[in-house]
């Protein structure tokens, strides 16, 4: 009777314990600001900082060819952004690849097949890094639309924490916007 009972009570206090910080974080900050009642703005602002933290640790997990194909999205729409063209000069899989293929060579890596990076595309879209939209181009064929769904900053950030893109993100910080 007395394991049952220390049992239970492991299992209890297992049960309860208090979660991670890093899901805590945002309910400690709205209680810190000393308002009697928990209102609309105070979810929205918790939920954006939970947002933020889930993007980052997203993209500084990401492998380095998978960092590369975002890095390349991530300045083709800034680019189309400066351009003011939303519409006409939409992003396709193949501007990525031979963006991409350029930045390997930049950064000494090995080039994967369009295949590859057309996985790779599908994976980001996934995670929720970018928007693809597949489009008939008639008998062309088809292709996919690409777009960022995280803001530039967030990856800006991200990729500051990788070595291996100090040689490139000057050209990230010319188009942050």
């Amino acid at each position: 009777k007395f394991h049952f009972l220390l049992l239970f009570c492991f299992l209890f206090f297992l049960m309860i314990r208090r979660p991670p910080r890093s899901t805590l974080f945002p309910y400690t900050t709205l209680f810190r600001s000393q308002d009697a009642k928990v209102l609309v703005e105070h979810v929205n602002k918790a939920s954006q900082v939970i947002e933020t933290d889930t993007v980052a640790e997203v993209l500084i997990s990401l492998p380095i060819h998978s960092k590369t194909v975002l890095f390349a999205i991530t300045l083709l729409e800034m680019e189309r952004y400066a351009k003011k063209s939303k519409n006409d000069d939409a992003i396709t899989t193949g501007e990525v690849y031979r963006r991409y293929s350029r930045y390997c060579q930049d950064l000494f890596l090995d080039i994967l097949t369009q295949r590859r990076v057309g996985d790779l595309i599908n994976e980001l879209d996934t995670l929720g890094m970018i928007r693809t939209n597949v489009v008939s181009k008639g008998r062309y064929g088809r292709t996919r639309v690409i777009s960022l769904a995280v803001q530039s900053v967030e990856i800006h950030k991200a990729l500051q924490k990788d070595p291996r893109f100090e040689e490139l993100l000057p050209d990230l910080k010319m188009w942050t916007y």
